[in-house]
C-alpha cells in the first residue's frame, strides 16, 4: 500500500494535478457511539451483559472517564485508523452547555494530534426546536469543536456528518424555510467564528433523485452513509434487510458501485462490521440480527472497499467511515473485545497499510 502510494504521488507530479496525491491518501474514519454511560437510575451495558454480548476488552466502562477514551483513541491511531467520527446529539445539555463527554475525553487526549475529529449530528430527535436554538447549536460547534487544530477537514473546511437529511429538511419546513438555507446559515455562524465555513456530508442510500437532484440542490458537499441494511441502485426498491453478513455486504457493494459511478457529489465509502440489535431488543425480522461479521468476513468487506476507493480515487476523495467502534447494542463493533482482541483492528492495519506502532 506505501509502494502504490508513492506511485500514485509520481503520477500525480508528472500530470501536474493540484493536490493529486492527496485525493490517493486514504483517510479511514470511524463512527463512535457516545453511550455508554452508567447512572444511578441506568446501567446502559446490562442489556449487553445479559445478552452475552461482547464485552470490551477494557471492560464496561464508563463513557465520561477520559483515560478510557485516550486509550481508545490510542489504539486507532496505533492500527492506521485516521479520524473519529463521534455521534452528537443536540438533546444532551446541561446548564445551559452541550454535554459530549467522549468528545471531551478526545480533547483532553495527548493522542488528538494524531487522530483527527468531527461529529454526526445525530438529527433524529427533538432538538433544536427553533432557529435560535440551531444557532446556538452551530455556534457551539464552531467554539468548541471546528476551529480546533485536530478537526477533520477536506478542502479545508471541517466535516459535519448528518444522520438524516430528511429530517432536516422537515425541520427547515416546519420554520418556513429550507436545508439549503439553513447550511449556509451553519456555515456564515462558522465564518463569523474565524472558520472557513463547514463542508456538509449527508446519509443517504442509492436513489437517483435524492443523490442528484435533491441534496445537491439543499446544499451538501457530499454523501456518504451511518449504515446500510440492504444495497439499492439508482431506485428505490422495498427489500428486506440481510440475513447474514455476507448478504449485508453484498448490499452494500451494490450500493457503493452505483453510487461512485453516478452521484453528482464525492461519496464517502460507508463500510460496516455488521448487524446484530438483540441485546437492545432485536429488529423487527430477527433475521436481519444474523448479519453478524467475524475478522474474516470484515477484512474481505474491506478489501472489496479499498479495491474501490482505489479505482474510483477522485470520487471517494480516499475517504471511508467504517460502521462501527462500538456500536455494541447493534452488533457493530471494531473495538477490541475480550472475543476478538484486536482481529478487527489488525485487519483494518492490513487493509489499508500504515504500520502499527508499539501498544
Amino acid at each position: 500500500m506505501r509502494i502504490r502510494r508513492l506511485v500514485f504521488v509520481s503520477i500525480g507530479i508528472l500530470l501536474g494535478v493540484a493536490q493529486f496525491a492527496n485525493v490517493f491518501a486514504e483517510s479511514i474514519g470511524v463512527y463512535y457511539f457516545p453511550g455508554w454511560r452508567n447512572t444511578v437510575a441506568r446501567d446502559t451495558w446490562k442489556p449487553i451483559r445479559e445478552h452475552g454480548g461482547l464485552e470490551p476488552l477494557l471492560g464496561w466502562y464508563e463513557i465520561s472517564d477520559s483515560n478510557v477514551v485516550d486509550r481508545q483513541l490510542q489504539w486507532m491511531n496505533q492500527y492506521g485508523l485516521s479520524f473519529v467520527v463521534f455521534d452528537w446529539y443536540a438533546e444532551q445539555k446541561m446548564a445551559g452547555s452541550y454535554v459530549n463527554p467522549a468528545i471531551d475525553g478526545y480533547l483532553k487526549s495527548s493522542s488528538k494530534g494524531a487522530l483527527k475529529f468531527a461529529i454526526l449530528w445525530a438529527n433524529n430527535g427533538a432538538e433544536p426546536a427553533t432557529l435560535a436554538e440551531f444557532d446556538a447549536m452551530v455556534q457551539w460547534w464552531a467554539k468548541k469543536y471546528l476551529r480546533t487544530e485536530s478537526y477533520f477537514q477536506v478542502n479545508g473546511n471541517p466535516v459535519v456528518f448528518i444522520f438524516e437529511p430528511d429530517t432536516l429538511a422537515s425541520t427547515a419546513s416546519k420554520w418556513g424555510l429550507s436545508t439549503k438555507y439553513l447550511l449556509e446559515r451553519a456555515r456564515n455562524i462558522a465564518r463569523m467564528n474565524g472558520v472557513n465555513g463547514i463542508y456538509f456530508v449527508a446519509s443517504t442510500h442509492a436513489i437517483a433523485d435524492k443523490v442528484n437532484k435533491t441534496l445537491p440542490a439543499a446544499g451538501f458537499d457530499a454523501l456518504s452513509a451511518y449504515n446500510y441494511h440492504f444495497g439499492l441502485s439508482g431506485e428505490y426498491v422495498k427489500r428486506r434487510g440481510s440475513h447474514s453478513y455476507s448478504e449485508l455486504s453484498e448490499g452494500y457493494s451494490e450500493t457503493w458501485n452505483w453510487m461512485v459511478r453516478n452521484s453528482r457529489l464525492p461519496y464517502f465509502l460507508p463500510l460496516t462490521a455488521g448487524w446484530d440489535r438483540r441485546p437492545w431488543g432485536g429488529s423487527k425480522d430477527p433475521l436481519h440480527d444474523e448479519s453478524i461479521s467475524d475478522p474474516d468476513s470484515f477484512e474481505a468487506h474491506l478489501r472489496e472497499g479499498a479495491a474501490l476507493m482505489e479505482e474510483f480515487p477522485r470520487q471517494t476523495k480516499g475517504v471511508a467511515v467504517i460502521c462501527c467502534w462500538n456500536e455494541f447494542g447493534e452488533g457493530s463493533v471494531i473495538e477490541p473485545t475480550t472475543k476478538y482482541n484486536f482481529s478487527y483492528l489488525e485487519r483494518i492495519r492490513s487493509v489499508f497499510g500504515r504500520q502499527i506502532k508499539d501498544r
